[in-house]
C-alpha cells in the first residue's frame, strides 16, 4: 500500500537536484503546496475525512461535501510591544 503512495507522489512532484539551493524558501514552499495538494488528492480519492483549521475551528471535511465544526479555538492576538532581536517569547495558557 506505500508503496502506491510513494509511486503517485513522486511521479507528481518535481524532482530537486542537488545543485539547486534547497534553502530557498520559495522553492521550499512549492515543494510544501505540491506535497500537500498530493495528499488531498489521495485523501479524496480513497474516500477518507480530512480534518482542517479554518478560520480559528477545526473542521472535519467528509468525502460527500459535508463538513463539520468539531472545536472553536480560542484566538487571542499576541501583544508585541518593545521587542528586541533575540527576545524569547513565551505565551501563558
Amino acid at each position: 500500500m506505500w508503496y502506491i503512495f510513494y509511486h503517485i507522489f513522486m511521479r507528481r512532484t518535481k524532482k530537486i537536484s542537488k545543485n539547486e539551493d534547497i534553502e530557498d524558501i520559495k522553492s521550499l514552499q512549492k515543494i510544501a503546496k505540491a506535497a500537500s495538494d498530493n495528499a488531498l488528492r489521495i485523501a479524496r480519492a480513497m474516500g477518507h475525512t480530512i480534518t482542517i483549521i479554518r478560520n480559528h475551528k477545526v473542521i472535519e471535511m467528509y468525502p460527500n461535501g459535508e463538513e463539520k465544526v468539531i472545536k472553536q479555538l480560542d484566538y487571542t492576538p499576541l501583544k508585541i510591544k518593545g521587542l528586541k532581536k533575540g527576545s524569547v517569547l513565551c505565551r501563558k495558557k
